[in-house]
């Protein structure tokens, strides 16, 4: 464990942050959770969409709509 997290941790807060990225420029790039998914590495779209919820706190279709504010910005 380096930093005080492991290489999956770190993995997947850099998957998250990129999600967020996409998800924040949604609208515009006709960019599906499908494709995010896949886009930054989650072949199973369920699986991302629990993941950033537990992670964020709010599910990725709801922060798309939600003029891209985390539960802490609310």
């Amino acid at each position: 464990m380096l930093f005080g997290r492991t290489i999956h941790g770190f993995v997947t807060e850099v998957r998250m942050s990129k999600a967020l990225e996409l998800l924040a420029s949604g609208s515009g790039n006709g960019l599906t959770l499908y494709c995010i998914a896949d886009k930054i590495g989650y072949s199973n779209h369920s699986y991302f969409s629990t993941l950033f919820k537990k992670h964020f706190g709010i599910s990725p279709s709801v922060y798309g709509v939600s003029n891209h504010a985390l539960p802490s910005e609310l």
